[in-house]
């Protein structure tokens, strides 16, 4: 049995002996469900098949793979468990490539398939957004900015995104509830929010409440909703430099608010904060972020620590 440790040491052997759990698979059904490229999938079939570890029964045209024994499957069912099945750089480029050629045709059931190979590799919501979705986007934008797509094929990507990561929250849901809210949006000529999306949607499972304004909110509007929420929070993005010079006037109109007694935190990411640093590092911005990564775990984690959250209790079922 030793066999089969080592081979659950390799990723993407791992994530093969995991789908087959479920029952016989042919080649076909583990490239879509893990992500690896087909020739790939059919070496490390044919090697854990010489080893004994799966055997293969031809129906018809189609050979189906199946773990070896009982013993191997309860093997590979405690080792499934102990911890989340790991998906390897390999297979993460070809899910953000197939989701990025996807994305741009429209093809929302193929996303979906993408989005499902993560849930079943139990990927968190930090990775599922930061290492699928945001070099899945980056991959969009090149190709925008090259001319091999139009504006329209770059939209529908966005609007396929954005519908992919509501399906994600509804499927993951919020952790717990507190009592602390965050504001997120862009300032005028500000069109770029997926970034902050995946922010809010990150913040939403940590149990803020959270108030998304979105793209191209005037200054004046923004400045009235938090006052009105008065939340411990506000996000803004600033991904193109036409919103540069409104995003810093939010800035301070922000900042005005907190020298009248509000109190939050004013934090902003986005392109332009890295490609037009020096316009910003006289702002009153408290910290910038050029990643959910990096907000969650750097950023994220001070600001709950200063002001510590109260949790909110479920309401109770009837």
């Amino acid at each position: 049995m030793s066999n089969v440790y080592h081979e659950l040491g390799e990723t993407s052997r791992r994530l093969i002996l995991a789908e087959l759990r479920s029952g016989p698979k042919n080649v076909t059904d583990l490239v879509t469900s893990t992500g690896l490229k087909q020739p790939n999938v059919s070496n490390h079939l044919a090697r854990m098949r010489q080893r004994q570890i799966v055997r293969a029964e031809k129906v018809g045209r189609e050979v189906f793979y199946a773990l070896a024994s009982p013993e191997i499957e309860a093997i590979v069912h405690s080792a499934c468990c102990q911890g989340k099945a790991a998906v390897c750089s390999e297979a993460l480029e070809e899910l953000t490539r197939a989701y990025a050629a996807a994305a741009i045709e429209g093809d929302e059931q193929a996303c979906s398939e993408v989005m499902d190979v993560a849930f079943r590799a139990r990927m968190a919501l930090v990775d599922i957004y930061q290492e699928v979705l945001t070099p899945a986007m980056a991959i969009v934008g090149e190709r925008y900015k090259s001319g091999e797509i139009n504006a329209a094929q770059e939209h529908l990507a966005s609007n396929v995104t954005e519908r992919m990561m509501f399906r994600t929250m509804q499927l993951i849901g919020p952790t717990r509830r507190h009592d602390k809210t965050v504001i997120l949006g862009c300032a005028p000529n500000g069109w770029h929010v997926i970034g902050l999306r995946m922010i809010a949607d990150y913040l939403r499972f940590c149990g803020w409440k959270t108030l998304y304004l979105g793209a191209n909110v005037p200054v004046a509007c923004f400045v009235s909703a938090v006052h009105q929420y008065r939340p411990e929070m506000v996000l803004l993005s600033c991904s193109c430099s036409d919103a540069i010079g409104e995003t810093l006037h939010l800035i301070a109109a922000l900042d005005a608010l907190r020298t009248d007694g509000l109190s939050f935190v004013i934090g902003a990411g986005g392109r332009c904060l890295e490609s037009h640093r020096e316009r910003f590092q006289d702002s009153p911005l408290d910290f910038t972020a050029s990643s959910l990564r990096e907000f969650a775990t750097c950023h994220l984690p001070r600001i709950e620590q200063l002001t510590p959250a109260t949790p909110v209790a479920s309401a109770p079922s009837r």
